[in-house]
């Protein structure tokens, strides 16, 4: 006994001393499996190579058919739940059997030890033999049986670069490894005693005959019935070998470099809403490529969970000639107006707006930027309201300026949808514009945010059930102010053709254009979907169609109508937003003289209180109608005037087109306190003269002086140029002209209206 005991003893020894000499390579066992992503629906979308270029499948044993558990365990080791990694029996049969043909004739190999070759595929002789049975016992002391045999079905050689009975399941069946036959499982058993030999796509004759030796062994075995058997046995099989499919190629791509440890992964994609999407985008592209334009890309997200239905990164993954493997969903481009909403939204929450607060769309110096709108016109006196729908540019960086402390920048970075480039310069204002390069997944999460009362979260492409941390953006109910001016029905860049409008769900929309028509967006939102659509060219190539509401909102109509047909939910006012009436000459709260009343939304505690400064009194003489001081009014008949107090450059703007404004009087020229010998008259340059410069000087290094006389009340002129504003300036301050030659028109008016016009001409010597 004692000798036993050590013998025992020492064998164990060995064999633990042997993880330290010889490790097992468990990584080999956990990792390299090709990654398989599927849909919800369990169509596969795509299937990628192992990083040993073989098709290998994570296959839990409870996943896989009870047919090919049990006939592998009869068929290969059937004393598998047994032996302690190798069968003795077995081992001494094929000794004997080896020696008497003095050549290894039969490895007697257990499942274990099949599973320790695999590990490290070596010749067959007799000193690897013994290491694939010290490996057979390395591996019975760290799995289970269990484990072992989910293991092997996972390693199992199947023919070619197929390992494992699940990547041969569907290679060759095109099954789910749960759905085969006995027949077809019987198949898949005979493979692996000769991959190559028995391999179905190979030998169709040999794999059916050895397939029906497989049924008879089932048969005996009690496996399977003798009905079921004979049916078994009629089943012929000629195969060839199918190639994977390759759908969404896109999204599928991008999850396998993000996800490396995940080899199983079931997208969220809806696939019949994602083939009637592709459908629609086929058709279009179709007729936009007239117009040289060759890509698009559309995103559609569930808004209730965050779940993207529709990925479409590109038409045409194969279009190497217009780069479609460029993923345009991911790829960053100026998002030209798409970001107002979210500038507006802003000031709904600091107070400093409500949708019918009066705002100036006429040409306005922003500390050196000059915005224009895209039609390089201006609407005047506007409200937020109509600023919005219409996309005008100069009342959304206004607007973003009085923001003070809020910058769009930070605001991008601190919800997480937004990364700035490290080091580059910040744009400031002109990121209302577009300026800063976005994503069409970064403006999907962000609208989706409005459509989820203000609060942003992550888009899920993975359907893994975890959590993911939530942004609130904006309050709930400066979302909703802004949903009900994005859905408004007056809207001016809604498309005429009525196969848009008839049967489209309420939604609200914003598009936009970027600078140099390289890009065209539209995004739209209801309760249950966001959709993004961006249209342009992946080289960067421009094209006059290129414009978010001629080329990007129908398809994205389109879309909606698909989608959500016969959707009629909308969104609930939060019971914060309330209604006022408001002036509707400033959109403040009515003073004594607000005449002109509007009811508006606003939101308690948040929105300015601030009474409207349009209306002014002003006293004037009854007689002149002169405005009067304490040191004029003497023996006067006074009167009470109400004028209309605009801004300065909406004044001098209105006074350029021609438009009647309510001016504010003069004062009395023979007041004691007025300086009557001051006149608002342009002292430089002289009218009618030429002014000569050096041509080979150039433009920017000479310059013609503008200068001007003013009125004491003046508080700022403006200079124009052949009907252009140049420059708003203090009065006294000189301004320089710089410009080619040529005749001008020079107009200065000042901030009361009154005004003053010359010519002059430069000319080179």
């Amino acid at each position: 006994f004692f000798k036993f005991a050590t013998v025992a003893v020492g064998i164990v020894a060995f064999i633990f001393s042997s993880f330290l000499v010889f490790p097992l390579p468990r990584d080999r066992i956990e990792r390299g499996y090709s990654k398989v992503i599927k849909a919800g629906d369990g169509t596969t979308l795509r299937v990628f190579l192992s990083k040993k270029e073989t098709y290998r499948f994570y296959t839990p044993l409870e996943k896989i058919s009870s047919y090919v558990i049990k006939g592998f365990i009869e068929y290969e080791d059937k004393y598998f739940y047994y032996h302690p990694g190798i069968n003795p029996v077995a081992v001494v049969k094929a000794a004997l059997l080896n020696l008497k043909q003095k050549r290894i004739i039969s490895g007697a190999s257990t499942i274990t030890m099949q599973i320790a070759r695999m590990l490290h595929p070596k010749s067959r002789t007799i000193f690897h033999k013994i290491i694939e049975m010290l490996r057979a016992f390395q591996l019975e002391i760290l799995y289970s049986k269990k484990e072992l045999l989910e293991i092997y079905l996972n390693l199992v050689p199947m023919g070619g670069n197929i390992e494992g009975v699940s990547a041969a399941s569907w290679i060759y069946f095109q099954k789910d490894i749960m759905q085969l036959s006995p027949a077809e499982a019987a198949v898949l058993i005979a493979i692996p005693k000769s991959p190559s030999a028995n391999r179905p796509d190979i030998d169709p004759e040999r794999t059916n005959k050895v397939k029906n030796g497989i049924l008879d062994y089932f048969f005996k075995k009690g496996i399977i019935d003798e009905d079921l058997y004979r049916e078994s046995l009629k089943s012929l099989f000629f195969i060839k070998r199918e190639k994977y499919p390759f759908l969404l190629p896109h999204l599928t791509t991008r999850i396998s470099l993000q996800e490396k440890e995940l080899f199983n992964m079931t997208l969220t994609v809806d696939m019949k809403m994602q083939k009637k999407c592709e459908d629609i985008v086929l058709s279009y592209l179709s007729r936009i490529k007239r117009q040289g334009i060759y890509n698009l890309s559309l995103l559609v997200v569930d808004n209730h969970t965050m779940k993207a239905l529709v990925y479409i990164g590109s038409p045409d993954f194969f279009d190497r000639m217009h780069h479609g493997q460029v993923d345009g969903i991911i790829s960053r481009r100026s998002p030209g107006s798409t970001l107002k909403p979210f500038i507006y939204a802003k000031a709904f929450d600091k107070g400093l707006v409500t949708p019918l607060t009066i705002l100036y769309d006429v040409p306005k110096v922003f500390k050196g930027y000059t915005p224009k709108n895209y039609d390089k016109s201006f609407s005047g006196m506007v409200t937020v309201k109509k600023a919005l729908v219409h996309s005008l540019n100069v009342p959304a960086v206004d607007t973003l300026e009085k923001l003070n402390e809020f910058s769009m920048k930070t605001f991008l970075e601190d919800i997480g949808v937004w990364e700035v480039n490290p080091g580059k310069k910040d744009l400031g204002l002109s990121i209302a514009l577009g300026a800063q390069i976005v994503s069409l997944e970064n403006l999907v999460s962000m609208y989706a945010g409005l459509a989820n009362q203000g609060v942003c979260k992550r888009i899920i492409y993975i359907d893994d059930k975890k959590t993911y941390a939530v942004k609130r953006i904006v309050s709930k109910e400066a979302a909703y102010m802004i949903t009900e001016i994005l859905s408004s029905l007056t809207r001016p860049d809604i498309p005429a053709s009525w196969e848009y409008t008839q049967s489209l769900p309420k939604v609200a929309y914003k598009t936009g254009t970027s600078f140099g028509l390289n890009d065209a967006w539209s995004i739209a939102y209801n309760p249950d979907y966001t959709v993004g659509v961006w249209v342009g060219n992946f080289s960067g190539k421009d094209s006059p169609a290129l414009v978010g509401i001629q080329t990007a909102t129908p398809l994205l109509f389109n879309i909606f109508n698909e989608i959500a047909r016969g959707s009629d939910s909308w969104f609930e006012k939060p019971d914060n937003v309330k209604i006022r009436k408001v002036c509707m000459l400033s959109g403040k709260v009515p003073g004594e003289h607000c005449k002109q009343l509007v009811e508006d939304q606003y939101i308690p505690g948040v929105s300015t209180e601030n009474a409207c400064d349009i209306h002014k009194i002003v006293e004037v003489d009854g007689k002149t109608g002169y405005v009067v001081c304490d040191h004029c009014r003497k023996d006067k008949l006074i009167r009470k005037r109400v004028i209309l107090n605009y801004p300065a450059e909406y004044v001098a703007w209105s006074i350029k087109q021609g438009l009647k404004i309510d001016r504010a009087p003069s004062h009395d020229p023979d007041c004691s306190s007025f300086d009557s010998t001051v006149k608002l008259k342009i002292k430089f340059p002289i009218h009618n003269k030429t002014y000569f410069f050096r041509e080979d000087a150039g433009e920017e290094d000479q310059a013609v002086l503008f200068q001007a006389e003013t009125f004491s009340d003046a508080e700022k002129i403006f200079w124009i140029v052949n009907k252009k504003i140049y420059r708003e300036s203090k009065p006294g301050k000189k301004v320089f002209f710089k410009s080619a030659p040529g005749t001008y028109k020079l107009t200065c008016i000042d901030d009361c209206g009154r005004s003053d016009e010359i010519e002059f001409k430069i000319r080179y010597r």
